[in-house]
């Protein structure tokens, strides 16, 4: 898989939308309570700095996934 930071995209990352699921369909579960590896995706992206859009349903969710993320 070819790294997806900002070394390969530069620029043209605005935002980064993030949620987590379970492979099925689109759960918008926190990050960690689904399949996703998120480990590896923010490795690669560990240059981008700009903005995370979390996309949940419950504000816990939502306060769960940034624990995660930073």
């Amino acid at each position: 898989m070819p790294a997806l930071g900002k070394e390969l995209l530069g620029k043209n990352i605005k935002n980064v939308h993030i949620h987590d699921n379970c492979g099925e369909m689109d759960e918008h579960l926190a990050v960690s309570d689904g399949k996703i590896n998120f480990r590896s995706i923010f490795s690669n992206l560990n240059m981008y700095r700009d903005n995370f859009v979390i996309e949940v349903h419950k504000e816990e969710d939502v306060l769960r996934s940034k624990e995660k993320i930073y």
